[in-house]
């Protein structure tokens, strides 16, 4: 496997994105992403921009930042472990912020990074056979010459890596206000000139072989990127077509593949994009939230309170309220009982 982003001088945080997302979209498998930074605060950004950008795409971020340093690498090891079995097939990310420095309060965050990095390289196997998502693990910058070192092969199936400034690097805060929305909207213009190609490429495959309904799948998550990034831009009308045609899809899969939950989770994630796009009538949009609330509670019912589809359900939910469209809505479900992790040793 090619490892990308190997200079060691320091990147932007939207230069950084904007190649690590490319990595972890794309990779089939494991795609293992190395940041290094000097705190949580110079990943922040990064880790919230990865955050919106599989909120509705797989399942949500997994986000891991142990607080004690004794047992964090055994803690992050079966949240691993316990992300695989879950969700299984479905790429859903992890984030692992291992930043943290000994200080008075408390010390052996090294050793924890080094028993980490031990036990992940023990591990390789099993990391790009079951777990097989993109996993991004955060250190201090000077362990960017000692990982090599420690987890030799582990370095060697990386996908990405990458050293970033101090969040305050020139003793200033990150620019607020408009400053700050003209750098996210230059990142928004960045990801829509990748999502094109994208969109092209999904397309010229599915062309090839129409009846393959992985490639059908993969154009209509390049659709809902594409139209994610005209909606971030403010285009409206081109956001609608892609939000329409990944639906129309979605619907097609349906029909040649029955209520599977991965379609009708899709349906679900394609109507709650177009529930939130003003240009179309409020009605229009009501009945998108409503359907997308409907197949979620199905969801949660025939796969027996998944977790994974409960969380589904609540932000879905959640969206409901704060478009305000006047969407009835059932009571909660009950969270399901927790079980133990056959996979955690």
């Amino acid at each position: 496997m090619k490892a990308a982003g190997a200079s060691a001088a320091l990147q932007s945080e939207d230069e950084v994105w904007r190649e690590m997302r490319l990595h972890m979209e794309w990779n089939e498998g494991l795609s293992l992403c190395f940041l290094f930074a000097p705190d949580a605060r110079a990943t922040a950004a990064i880790r919230q921009w990865t955050s919106d950008a599989w909120a509705f795409k797989t399942a949500p971020l997994l986000e891991v930042e142990p607080q004690n340093a004794v047992d964090a690498a055994t803690g992050i090891l079966q949240q691993l472990q316990h992300q695989a079995v879950q969700f299984r097939t479905v790429r859903a990310p992890v984030w692992v912020q291992l930043t943290a420095i000994d200080d008075t309060t408390q010390s052996g965050w090294e050793s924890a990074r080094a028993e980490l990095l031990s036990r992940l390289n023990e591990a390789r196997e099993w990391l790009v056979k079951s777990f097989a998502r993109p996993l991004v693990v955060c250190m201090p910058p000077a362990w960017r010459g000692k990982v090599a070192t420690v987890a030799p092969d582990l370095w060697h199936i990386r996908s990405y890596s990458a050293q970033l400034a101090p969040a305050n690097i020139d003793g200033a805060e990150r620019p607020p206000g408009s400053q700050r929305n003209q750098r996210l909207q230059s990142v928004t213009q960045r990801q829509l000139a990748l999502a094109r190609p994208e969109l092209d490429a999904a397309r010229m495959r599915q062309a090839n072989q129409p009846a393959d309904p992985a490639l059908q799948r993969e154009l209509s998550m390049a659709l809902g990127n594409w139209g994610d990034a005209n909606t971030d831009m403010g285009h409206g009308s081109e956001a609608l077509a892609a939000y329409r045609e990944s639906l129309d899809i979605c619907r097609q899969l349906r029909q040649a593949l029955g209520d599977t939950p991965q379609v009708l989770d899709d349906i679900a994630v394609s109507q709650e994009r177009l529930a939130q796009l003003n240009v179309i009538p409020k009605v229009d949009r009501v009945d998108a939230m409503q359907e997308a609330l409907a197949l979620r509670e199905r969801l949660v019912a025939a796969t027996k309170q998944s977790q994974y589809y409960v969380k589904r359900l609540q932000g879905a939910r959640g969206l409901a309220l704060r478009l305000n469209l006047g969407v009835s809505e059932a009571p909660p479900p009950a969270p399901a009982a927790s079980t133990s992790d056959p996979a955690t040793k």
